[in-house]
């Protein structure tokens, strides 16, 4: 896999929103899910009690890893604010200034979908991330 899609999808990862208050009726997205995006790219996203999101990207053996805190609006869109960022093995950058990102986030049993993914300037990112996730296994 290139670097070139490691930055693109850090870029994805680490990107922060302004945070938005939960919304008391939206369900709040529970459990860790993996997607297999292609040309050797895997998601995991994990969501942890307090609104807490661990969101990786895994290349061969590169990974970048944002921990994030997230509000879930009435219409169940995510907003996400990246707390800390970690990397393992060669990732070749992250980008100095990340744009605004948000998603919906429908789970459905031991699957889910992610959907409305809109971020400036890294569209691309969206077939990366966009598509059908799976429970993962414990």
């Amino acid at each position: 896999m290139s670097r070139l899609n490691v930055g693109l999808f850090a870029a994805v990862v680490l990107a922060a929103v302004s945070s938005a208050a939960d919304s008391k009726d939206a369900p709040k997205p529970t459990g860790a899910w993996t997607r297999d995006a292609g040309n050797e790219v895997t998601i995991t996203l994990e969501f942890k009690a307090d609104k807490q999101l661990t969101a990786t990207a895994k290349v061969g053996d590169a990974a970048v890893t944002a921990e994030c805190k997230y509000a879930v609006e009435a219409d169940g869109l995510l907003k996400v604010t990246v707390t800390s960022v970690s990397t393992e093995g060669t990732v070749s950058s992250l980008p100095p200034a990340l744009p605004e990102f948000e998603f919906k986030f429908k789970i459905d049993g031991k699957t889910a979908a992610l959907a409305d993914f809109k971020i400036a300037d890294l569209e691309a990112a969206k077939k990366f991330l966009e598509g059908d996730y799976k429970a993962k296994e414990k």
